[in-house]
């Protein structure tokens, strides 16, 4: 990759510096490139720590890695491509049952939701509508949108269609006769804040330690589950996805948003107790304390489920939801 100086140096990626900039303009840019560095250097090392590498090659290689990333996404056009479930129209669908695509509006533009399913026949047309997925009401309608060869079909939005965390399903059915309806649920995360920017930041770089650290293990999650006991009948998969992993990402969904931004600025920012104490405007004991029952009440769900788990199952449980909570959250 070059020399030092020239590696993982953000001045050399100028759409990310400008993006990042815009929100925290005043000061002098040195610092402020300083400062970035800094902190991004603090969170590789402490995911690279737990991975058990860590020297600091590995830190600037992977730091160049999140700029290089970060920078492509930031040239690229906002287009979020998302799976469709089919759904006999007599059927109300089970929106609980699809998994929200999240959509990170990173610049305020236009964007398109890619919609695809392998029925969708190319040349036909649909009519799509979205709908906030809490009151159910009515965000915007399409009509004529023809499907492309790839058996895609783009819904072009306008940048504010959807607020900051919203959440819609998308309703899709071909014009004429209608045998099929198709849907598809999408969580809009817009990028109007440096916090928000730097998370992103923060999540791929997590990313990105994985792919450093386990290359030759391109499916660690799937691999890393084999830590867990054999009553968790580690061959079955759900869509390509392991069980226990699916239902973690279900119990975890549920959780109140608090416990799940704790998670968050745990596992994922890397954040410390005493800073998430500060935040939260509590102890750093009782930060522990609710991160420590929590764990416990996650495991004891698993453990409680399968009558002939050894003992000593839920300590394992423990340490595999910890290990597996950044893919988890990443994924959200």
């Amino acid at each position: 990759m070059g020399p030092d100086h020239a590696r993982g140096d953000i001045a050399s990626f100028p759409l990310l510096w400008a993006w990042l900039q815009e929100l925290q303009p005043d000061g002098s840019t040195e610092d402020a490139q300083k400062r970035l560095e800094d902190k991004l250097n603090a969170i590789l090392a402490n995911q690279l720590r737990r991975s058990g590498f860590f020297d600091k090659d590995d830190v600037i290689d992977c730091r160049h890695d999140v700029y290089m990333l970060l920078e492509r996404k930031l040239r690229e056009p906002l287009e979020f491509s998302v799976d469709s479930v089919r759904c006999d129209p007599a059927h109300r669908v089970q929106l609980d049952a699809i998994e929200a695509e999240v959509m990170h509006l990173l610049r305020a533009e236009p964007f398109a939701i890619i919609v695809c399913h392998a029925d969708f026949e190319a040349s036909s047309t649909f009519c799509a509508s979205l709908h906030d997925i809490e009151d159910g009401g009515e965000i915007v309608t399409c009509s004529s949108l023809p499907c492309m060869q790839e058996r895609l079909v783009a819904i072009r939005l306008a940048y504010g269609a959807l607020r900051h965390e919203e959440e819609a399903f998308l309703e899709l059915s071909p014009a004429g006769h209608i045998t099929w309806l198709y849907y598809a649920r999408v969580k809009a995360i817009c990028h109007e804040s440096f916090a928000i920017r730097m998370g992103f930041l923060t999540s791929a770089a997590r990313k990105i330690v994985l792919k450093h650290s386990f290359k030759e293990r391109k499916e660690r999650d799937l691999t890393r589950l084999a830590d867990l006991p054999p009553w968790r009948e580690p061959g079955r998969r759900d869509s390509g996805q392991d069980v226990a992993l699916l239902a973690a990402k279900r119990a975890i969904k549920r959780l109140p948003k608090d416990l799940l931004a704790q998670l968050r600025q745990r596992y994922i920012e890397g954040r410390a107790w005493s800073e998430i104490a500060q935040l939260r405007g509590v102890t750093e004991v009782k930060v522990r304390k609710d991160d420590s029952r929590l764990m416990e009440k996650l495991a004891e769900a698993f453990v409680a489920g399968v009558p002939e788990a050894p003992k000593g199952a839920l300590p394992r449980v423990v340490k595999w939801l910890k290990e597996m909570l950044p893919q988890i959250l990443e994924r959200e």
